[in-house]
């Protein structure tokens, strides 16, 4: 991309230009307004967004001459206006642009950063020593992080752009000015975060009507404050940002939120320093880039999720997605991002302070191994263990060995003293009460070890589980070595094969076959679980001791078995327990995997169990013996019901964020998604600036293990799911794509590239589709569109019967908002936008014949041309003090000629002016930019003159 510096009396022109070409906002944000259209075609630039006003910012910058960047900007800065609890000012993102010229794409990263005061006691209480609850840290200023945004603007122009801040954005400081009618989705989420607002004087003022209610569809909003904050950007630049006027406005509103009289809740300030705001720094960085197919990938690195979403292709370009049915395309889909999420749960996070396997994530050779774990012919059961990319990060050509035929887990527990269990193993540890934690796993010589604390008093119990990392088999046998520390107390080991997940909040399966061996008498009970219920198959007195013991629990054709034996014995021939399952009995339990627990009723003694060895044997004939009708035999409902109702937290952290995508007619590509964070930020705006300031850490909570990537420190970097992501093939772009919506922001975007680059879908249909999203949750569930829930045809009941399970997002504004473009082959831009989630998107697109380059200023002088020479001289953009002097000898000449009259003398002159001006930018002794600007104003004079 060629950068082009139109200095200050063209910048005045274009300035003028856009506010005569701006269109009045009476209709934005109506829908009739004809601008609110989800597609738009055209070769000279394109434009993808979630408000027309946004759109149309861009698409102004596009008709004056502007490229992918002015626009991206100023698009960008409109939508702060129209779309301000998404994304603005007050937050940050990640910029991917495509370089069309140079044939290269870079990352601009720019999200929000903790303080230098941040740390795992800030959201202590201390007066309690407990947590402040996450209402109270969501709305404070201790959850706000650096902002990035502004930075990165001026960056991005500065660098790879071709006009002004002052320029790209005068659309948004019209829009703000001049207001624009609340649409349906900006009411709706003033009112989902009035309360929000409620805390704070300046968002009352701003958002909410003089009763301090939500306003009404149609409510011109108009946002002074804002035009203000963007005309000081414009006239300043960067700095008065992050060191002038509002960077104290900004330090000020943190330290001193603007409470209102007798907020409904504490409001905790800040501790963010003038220092933090001025050290910022925007990366620019590498994208992560992976082949699929055909087409070359970019997306965002770390601390983004592009590592991510190249791990899920990767997995996927083995199956040919386009030569199956929907519903299996889509199981390969969710199998494979079930995988990857687990691996980015694990390693993800801020390379400034951890250390992650990025090439071992990507390369193709752990794709394959993670590939063993899927079934082709049915889903896997529960929450799945992060893989180990450590070897093919330090060999990424590392190709993995094919796994021991018939044996579906081993362990041996081999580590060092101390070690916790391995999580790569084992796709869940959990124990509960919590403090103490019920159960502690670790490794003490070579043996695992797992130490129950005693119950608390009003609790129930103290427990421990285990999860060893398997696919779902349909006959099986568990084979585990154990001993019990102490006998004669109420502590049991559970162990279960054939089964789902644990029930909620209980260290009995949900679905399966189980023994239960108890230590205070030493009992042997045979059970089954189906929806939670236990039914007794049998029960047995054992000899069982504080030795090491072996005891397996077989589930083969109809025949359930136990045995118990002493590890200085052979193992015996006799059961100690059988039960021959009727079909009713296997109708839950058909296909599914082995779960570990321990339990303590206890209030005064704990136990430690130890574990030597874990294995778990296929003993199917063909490992993918299940059929689909076999599988949907086992209802799942209340399974789903369940998961749907449980309290359980997830391990994520709702955020929200806002995408645009635009492309210029030379080939310039940007796609940008931002945020601050929660919908509405901490929601406070800045009093007197117009905008909210982010929550980026409000879920940035002490961790057990400080080490973990994300565990809450000093200038770390919020993790995040914003991929925008480029795809391009022969080194041209094939589309864009980026989207909101917390972590579904990578299901979402990599379910419509499948949908574009396998399913012969165009963009507009891939964004329509109905969304599904995999994300190894603890339910292990696939959420889908409540709300679209008649768009999916048979497509859940197909996926149902492969045993997968779903949960239903009831949201009215469905599963994220994607905008991208598509680049088709007669050399048009598509751009595509949502036609209904969030309101609905405004894709523009224009022809080549309507960009208009604008005319030079009136007042070109040859006067001011030697000027501009002399101020190129002095900052460098002449690199040869000789250069100089022949340009102002010219221009001397010409000027004599001119004020003599002899006009055709002076035409002559210009044009060899102009030749020498080629010559030397030819030869590297004028940069472009000066160049240009030197021969545009020749041009302009002579066409007065001729």
């Amino acid at each position: 991309m060629q950068k082009r510096r139109i200095r200050q009396l063209s910048s005045v022109f274009l300035i003028i230009l856009l506010t005569i070409t701006m269109p009045m906002t009476g209709l934005a944000g109506d829908a009739s307004d004809p601008r609110q259209t989800p597609t738009a075609v055209g070769d000279g630039g394109a434009v993808s967004t979630e408000h027309p006003e946004a759109s149309n910012a861009a698409i102004e910058i596009l008709k004056a001459g502007g490229n992918a960047v002015d626009a991206a900007v100023a698009a960008a800065a409109a939508q702060g206006v129209t779309r301000p609890f998404s994304g603005g000012v007050g937050g940050g993102g990640f910029m991917n642009i495509y370089l069309a010229d140079e044939d290269r794409s870079v990352i601009l990263d720019h999200v929000t950063e903790t303080s230098e005061n941040f740390g795992p006691e800030s959201y202590i209480d201390p007066e309690t020593g407990k947590l402040y609850p996450s209402n109270v840290r969501s709305a404070s200023g201790m959850a706000t992080g650096k902002p990035g945004m502004v930075k990165a603007w001026e960056e991005a122009l500065e660098e790879h752009g071709t006009m002004t801040l002052e320029e790209v954005l005068q659309p948004a400081i019209e829009v703000a000015e001049e207001g624009f009618p609340a649409d349906a989705n900006f009411i709706r989420e003033v009112g989902e975060h009035a309360d929000k607002f409620r805390l704070f004087e300046s968002s009352i003022d701003l958002y909410l009507d003089e009763n301090g209610e939500v306003p009404e569809e149609g409510t011109i909003m108009r946002n002074p404050d804002l035009a203000q904050t963007y005309r000081l950007i414009a006239e300043h630049g960067s700095e008065i940002f992050y060191e002038g006027e509002i960077a104290e406005a900004i330090i000020d509103t943190i330290h001193n939120p603007p409470v209102v009289d007798n907020p409904r809740h504490e409001v905790l300030a800040g501790n963010m320093s003038m220092d933090d705001l001025k050290n910022y720094e925007v990366l620019h960085k590498e994208p992560t880039h992976t082949t699929y197919r055909d087409y070359d990938i970019y997306s965002v690195p770390p601390t983004s999720s592009g590592v991510t979403i190249s791990e899920i292709l990767n997995i996927l370009e083995a199956y040919d997605l386009g030569d199956m049915s929907k519903a299996q395309a889509y199981h390969y889909f969710l199998e494979a991002s079930r995988y990857a999420f687990a691996d980015r749960s694990m390693y993800m996070g801020d390379p400034a302070h951890t250390i992650i396997p990025v090439d071992g994530l990507m390369s193709k050779g752990y794709a394959a191994e993670r590939r063993y774990n899927i079934s082709d012919n049915f889903a896997t059961i529960g929450q799945v263990a992060p893989g180990n990319p450590w070897p093919y990060d330090e060999d990424p050509d590392k190709q993995p060995e094919p796994p021991e035929e018939g044996v579906a887990f081993h362990h041996d527990f081999e580590g060092n003293d101390g070690d916790g269990w391995d999580s790569t193993v084992f796709a869940n540890l959990h124990s509960w009460p919590g403090t103490p934690p019920g159960a502690t796993f670790t490794i003490q010589d070579n043996i695992g070890q797992v130490v129950m604390d005693e119950r608390l008093q009003g609790n129930g119990s103290a427990y421990g589980l285990i999860t060893p990392d398997m696919g779902a088999l349909n006959e099986s046998e568990l084979l585990v070595k154990f001993r019990f520390n102490e006998l004669g107390n109420d502590q049991r080991l559970r162990l279960w094969i054939q089964a789902d997940r644990f029930s909620s909040g209980s260290s009995m399966a949900q679905n399966g076959y189980g023994i239960e061996l108890r230590a205070n008498n030493q009992n042997l009970i045979l059970r089954g679980r189906e929806d939670g219920s236990s039914t007794t198959f049998g029960t047995a007195s054992t000899d069982l001791s504080t030795d090491w013991h072996w005891i397996r629990l077989k589930a083969e054709d109809d025949h359930l078995g136990v045995r118990l034996w002493n590890d200085d014995m052979e193992e015996p021939d006799e059961w100690d327990i059988t039960h021959e399952l009727s079909d009713e009995e296997k109708e839950n339990n058909a296909l599914g995997r082995a779960l570990l627990s321990i339990i303590n009723f206890d209030h005064d003694s704990g136990n430690t169990v130890q574990f030597d060895e874990i294995t778990v044997n296929d003993l199917a004939e063909d490992t993918q013996l299940m059929t689909m009708e076999q599988n949907a035999a086992a209802p799942l409902t209340s399974l789903e019901q369940d998961a749907a109702d449980s309290q359980e937290m997830e391990e994520e952290i709702p955020t929200e964020t806002i995408h645009l995508s635009v492309a210029d007619g030379d080939g310039n590509v940007v796609s940008y998604t931002k945020t601050i964070n929660s919908i509405a930020g901490n929601g406070m705006v800045v009093p007197g600036y117009g905008f909210i300031l982010n929550n980026g850490f409000s879920g940035r909570t002490p961790m057990q293990d400080p080490d973990h990537p994300n565990a809450p420190r000093p200038n770390l970097r919020m993790l995040s799911a914003m991929t925008p992501t480029i795809v391009a093939k022969d080194g041209e772009p094939v589309m864009t794509i980026g989207s909101p919506g917390s972590n579904r922001i990578i299901t979402t975007n990599l379910q419509i590239m499948i949908s574009l680059l396998d399913l012969n879908m165009t963009l507009p249909e891939a964004i329509d589709e109905p969304r599904l999203s995999q994300r190894n949750l603890s339910h292990a569930s696939t959420q889908f569109e409540g709300v679209y829930l008649d768009k999916y045809g048979t497509l859940l009941d197909e996926l149902r019967e492969m045993g997968h399970t779903f949960i239903a997002d009831n949201a009215v504004q469905g599963i994220s908002a994607a905008n991208g473009l598509e680049f088709l082959e007669d050399g048009n831009i598509r751009a595509a936008s949502e036609p209904e989630r969030r309101g609905g998107g405004s894709a523009m697109a224009i022809d080549k014949d309507e960009i208009e380059d604008p005319a030079p200023p009136g007042d070109s002088s040859v006067a001011f041309m030697k000027e501009l020479v002399e101020d190129y001289a002095s900052n460098g953009e002449i690199t040869d003090e000789e250069a100089a002097r022949l340009l102002t000898t010219h221009l001397t000449a010409i000027e004599q000629y001119e004020q003599a009259g002899t006009i055709d003398k002076a035409i002559r002159h210009m044009n060899s002016f102009k030749l020498l001006v080629n010559h030397q930018e030819e030869a590297g002794l004028i940069t472009e930019d000066p160049a240009r600007e030197l021969i545009m104003h020749a041009d302009h004079l002579l066409e007065d003159w001729e």
